[in-house]
Order: structure tokens, then sequence, then C-alpha cells
């Protein structure tokens, strides 16, 4: 019943809601609405513009790897503010689109061009159907979930590529998907699964098919041209955590993380009995992975890129199910994660439609040649299609660059943090497949019980040039355009200091609704009577250190 009422709201509400919600993302920049995003993703990237360099570790999480702050960077350097921050996000999620395209285009051939769109048309609709991807097409600014699930696939794309070309561009082919890998390997550490699994995939290709003269030059020419870029990219994060810290990961950070894979869960009834609602699809998704693997062996694979395909797949769900904190957040509840899983299941999507058309199309064969011969009267020649082909690129270059400069000239930046409304980031749960867990609820019933506060305004309009320590609020919505303000969060700090101009402090905790000892920032500073409240309301204090003519009253 669920399922129905899920499905008759889905496909009145698809035409429109993901293309308006689309369309504001672009012309109104972004709404933010992931606390990460504001937590640490865009802090982090501040931090890196502010000290000039990348080796500043004074945020939260700031010694994960930062390559998609380099990504938010491009948008926050030339203008000193986030106006192109959802234009970025837009193309990552367009180049996501192009991959799969072509993963659709050479997992298998296509008869006609037009069967392939058809082909995509119908991955958008499962892929669109699917929350966690609706969520992170329409609302994943300044995160790294699409960041990584584009590098993952174009590196397998381009992976794939290598396996089937002639000798001559071998190691072109190699080379970029090393490149693509390492980007995917600096913005988050699981995408050495997928590295571990390729590589072992290349030896066993070469030692089957090669002599071992040839496989040696052959192992060199992948260490040469595949692991050298990938450790040179993504390696610099990693040693500079080492130098820093000592450690690549700090200790707590490592054990909380492992402690919340999903291997771990994966046969813990109490586990499934926290997310009833959800518990069938990690069983399903096992049951699906057992099928592929046997698959190659019960029925012959007729392409080999088929077979690459399945090959990722079966290696996407086991990196899924040993990546940390799969089964829970940062903040050590057990929570569902399944955009840690995003080049998997957008994998696993490209091949149901694959195996489809191969094994079960069979069965339609008098259909499909109907089809075909419709689809015959519609196929475009070479000629014209170059023309259409270079007609569509030049006028998505247009649109693209008109909307930039558009967009850029006419942004202002906002008073407060853009999209939050509230301090606590408003949820947005999209139409559904599963209904939300009693956890989602119980966080939902609290961010819809506190009122609106103004702080992040209040900070933008009274706080310039400062250097605020920051306990438990968006260090984004305090920085203040054009990133005057310092912000520092309670995160390695050796002793307590006293050169904060301010301290923010959150009074009630958005997981639990409890609240807070408003007395505890007392123990970050030396000298706890050199500041006084500025501003407080019934989420949020503030305290500014003296001496100040006046004081803020309370709204």
């Amino acid at each position: 019943m669920a399922t129905c009422t899920w499905i008759s709201l889905l496909v009145p509400a698809l035409p429109h809601k993901p293309i308006a919600q689309l369309y504001k993302q672009v012309t109104l920049v972004h709404p933010l609405r992931t606390y990460d995003a504001g937590d640490y993703h865009l802090p982090n990237a501040i931090g890196y513009l502010q000290s000039h360099g990348l080796w500043k570790l004074s945020n939260q999480y700031s010694q994960y790897p930062g390559g998609n702050e380099l990504i938010n960077l491009w948008s926050l350097v030339p203008l000193q503010h986030d106006g192109v921050l959802g234009l970025t996000t837009f193309a990552l999620n367009l180049g996501l689109l192009v991959v799969v395209l072509l993963l659709l285009r050479d997992s298998q051939p296509w008869k006609y061009s037009f069967s392939l769109y058809l082909g995509f048309l119908l991955f958008l609709l499962l892929y669109f159907c699917v929350p966690t991807f609706l969520f992170c097409f329409l609302y994943d600014v300044g995160r790294n979930d699409v960041t990584i699930t584009y590098w993952v696939l174009m590196g397998f794309w381009t992976w794939m590529v290598f396996m089937r070309t002639k000798k001559a561009a071998k190691s072109f082919w190699l080379l970029w998907s090393g490149i693509n890998f390492g980007c995917a390997l600096g913005v988050k550490p699981y995408a050495f699964y997928y590295i571990i699994g390729l590589g072992l995939l290349t030896i066993f290709h070469y030692i089957k098919a090669s002599g071992r003269s040839a496989l040696l030059k052959q192992l060199r020419e992948v260490l040469l041209f595949w692991l050298l870029p990938i450790i040179t990219i993504s390696s610099f994060w990693y040693l500079r955590n080492f130098y820093l810290l000592g450690t690549v990961f700090e200790k707590d950070i490592l054990e909380l993380g492992s402690s919340l894979m999903l291997a771990k869960h994966l046969f813990n009834p109490s586990y499934y009995e926290h997310h009833y609602s959800r518990s069938w699809v990690i069983p399903v998704l096992l049951l699906m992975n057992v099928i592929l693997v046997v698959l190659p062996f019960l029925s012959k694979v007729r392409y080999r890129n088929t077979y690459f395909l399945i090959c990722f797949n079966v290696l996407g769900f086991l990196a899924w199910l040993l990546t940390p904190f799969g089964a829970g957040s940062g903040t050590g509840l057990l929570s569902f994660q399944l955009r840690l899983a995003g080049p998997y299941l957008v994998g696993l999507i490209i091949l149901l439609i694959c195996l489809s058309r191969q094994f079960i199309g069979q069965l339609l064969s008098k259909l499909r040649e109907t089809s075909d011969q419709f689809l015959s009267t519609l196929h475009c020649q070479l000629p014209l299609r170059r023309y259409l082909t270079f007609t569509l690129v030049s006028s998505s270059f247009a649109i693209w660059t008109g909307i930039l400069f558009g967009q850029t000239l006419a942004y202002q930046p906002p008073k407060g943090l853009p999209g939050w409304e509230k301090v606590f980031p408003s949820p947005v749960f999209p139409i559904t497949l599963f209904p939300a867990s009693n956890q989602a609820k119980k966080i939902l019933t609290i961010y819809e019980s506190t009122k609106e506060s103004s702080i992040y305004k209040w900070v933008h309009e009274n706080i310039h040039d400062s250097r605020i320590l920051n306990l438990g609020l968006a260090s984004y919505g305090l920085v203040n355009f054009p990133f005057s303000n310092e912000v520092i969060v309670p995160y390695r700090i050796p002793e307590a200091r006293d050169d904060y101009d301010y301290i923010t402090v959150l009074l009630r905790d958005p997981y639990s609704g409890t609240h807070y000892d408003p007395e505890r920032w007392k123990s970050f500073v030396k000298n706890p009577q050199m500041y006084r409240p500025v501003f407080r309301d019934h989420l949020v204090l503030v305290l500014a250190k003296q001496p100040l003519q006046n004081s803020i009253p309370s709204p």
C-alpha cells in the first residue's frame, strides 16, 4: 500500500519538481540543506583560503582528504563569495550523467543511437526514484557524495576503455584512469577499495593473456601510468596529516568510523530492527550481488564490457560494506548511509538495464523487431549527427556561460546562512519509498518545534574581521562575506586561550533536543570574566570580549 502511494505521488512530481528545484539551485545559488557542508566542508575551504595554504587543520574532519574542498575553492576564490557554488554542483551532476551515458553506450552494442537514449531515459527514471540520489542531485551543495561518485565512475569508464583499446593508445587511457582515481582517493578514502579491485582485475587479465616477459612490461606500464598518478594526486592529503598529526587519521575518527561499518552490522538483528522500514534493502542487494557473482558461470556473458560492469558492481558492494560510517553518521548514531554507495548503485542501475536488454529482451523479440523498424526511420545519418552534436555542445556552452555571468553580476551576498531559516538545518525529505525511521521522525519533531533564530543574520550585520570560537553552530554562517571572520571550533585546541573576539554557543542538541549547559564555553578560555553576553535567545548564546561600549539586548 505504501509503495502504491509513493508511486502515485512520484509520477506527477517527476516532470516539474526536480526541474523547478534545479532551476532554483542554479538561479538562487543554492539552498544549503546539509549540516556537514556548513559545518566543515565549506569552512575547511575557507580556512585554506584565509591561510593561503592547504596546511590548516583547525576544523572538524579537516584531516580528511580535501579534494572536494579544492572544488569548492574554485567557486570561492575568484569572487570571494559563493555566487557560483550552485553552478559547480550543477556541473558535477551533468558530468555524472555524461559518464552514465558513456558507460551505457560502451557496456554493450546498441543497434540504434535512439535506443541508447531510451535506455538513458530509463536510467534517469530509476535514478530519481532513489530518494538519496534525488536529494544529492538537488541539494548536495558543498558536500562530496556527487563528487566521489563522478570520479570513481569516470575512472572506471576510462579503465574499461583501456582494457579494450589497441596498444598504441593504451597508455593514454590508463593515465586518464589513474588521474580520475587519484582525484577520487583525494576526496574519500573508500575509493581505495575500487583501486585495489580494478588493479587485481588488471593483473589477472595480463596473467591470462600474456607470457612472463610481456607480463613484466605490462605491470611496469600499470605502475607508471596508473598507480603513480593515483599516488601523486591523492597522497598530499595523507602525507600532510602524517606530518602534522603523526597519523593519517586521528584515532577517535578511525575507531568511530570502523565501528559503524555495514560489514559489522550485516548480521546484527538489532540494526534491522532499528531500520525496520528499510530492513529489506541490504538483504536484497546482497542477494543480487550473489547472483551477479554466479551469473557469468550460469550463462555466458556475450560482451566483455558487461562482464567488467558485473565485476565493478560486486566490487562496489564490498566497498560499501567496508566503508567507515556506512551504518551510521559522524555523531555515532545508527543511520542508513545509502549515499556512501553512490558509485555502486549508479553502476547497478546501468547493469540492470544492460542485463534486462540482453537476457530478458529475447522474450520480447517480436516487439523489439517492430520497434527497431520504427526507430530505423528516426535514425540520423552520420554527417547530420555530427552537426547536431556540434550544435548541442556549442549551444550548451553558450547557455552555461550566460548563466554564469548573469548569476555572478546579479548575486548579492545573503544576510545569514543561505537556505537556513533556523539554527538547525531544515531537513528535506523528498518523496520516498521508505517511511521515515523513528530517529528521523524524532529529529524532524525537534526541528519543527524550534523557533527561528536570527543569529546568522545578526553575525553578518554586527561581527566583522573578528576571531570567533564556535561551539555547535554551522561555521559557514559565521565567516561573513567576503570571509572576513576567522572561525575556530574546539577541535585540537591544546590549552585555554583568550585571543577570541567572540564566542558562539549552541544551547540545544540538534539530535536529542536536550539543552546544553550554557557555561560549557568557560573551559575554552583562560579568563571567563573577560566575556559577557551580547546576544541570546532560546537556541544561541553569543559572548564578546571586554571592553564593550554597549551590550546588545536579546531579541
